[in-house]
């Protein structure tokens, strides 16, 4: 139990796929997609993410590190966040240290936001912790589908993105 009263870990039982119950084509996946969705966001609750930071600021954190720094309408795009949304968090990895604004040379008016060495070394532990969860997980599972799984589900993630077509409502 964790001091909210709850259980930390897996999800609720009921949002466990039941392998053997049948379904129209797409039901097995959404169920599939939403069990594994609630295991990753129920997960460490007493720890919003890593060290200080919350879940949102690991995503900026990551996303400003990836790309070397940015704006922050260009961060509030890549996050699929408003704006001030992300100029909060941004300002909050700011006020933590592991980010710093500085002036662009092409427009005075915008602000680029770089990571700082102490963003780009939480960065890179959060990384590695993560691949190392992912590499026990993937333990079980046979080479081949250790291989295609990535793939796979970045075409997931890409067919996810497009637009729905009407014959899809």
């Amino acid at each position: 139990m964790n001091r909210r009263g709850g259980c930390s870990g897996a999800p609720p039982r009921a949002l466990r796929p039941d392998p053997t119950s049948p379904r129209k084509p797409g039901e097995a996946l959404y169920e599939a997609v939403r069990y594994l969705l609630a295991t990753y966001q129920s997960r460490d609750r007493e720890r919003a993410c890593y060290s200080d930071i919350s879940i949102s600021e690991c995503h900026a954190l990551e996303q400003v590190v990836g790309t070397g720094g940015c704006s922050v309408n260009d961060l509030a795009s890549a996050l699929r966040l408003d704006k001030s949304t992300a100029s909060r968090i941004a300002a909050s990895l700011v006020e933590k240290g592991y980010l710093k604004r500085s002036g662009r040379p092409d427009d005075r008016r915008a602000v680029k936001i770089t990571p700082t060495a102490t963003g780009r070394a939480l960065e890179a532990c959060i990384k590695r912790e993560i691949v190392a969860r992912q590499r026990r997980a993937l333990e079980g599972f046979s080479s081949p589908l250790r291989d295609e799984l990535p793939r796979a589900l970045r075409a997931l993630a890409d067919s996810a993105a497009r637009p729905s077509s009407p014959s899809d409502k």
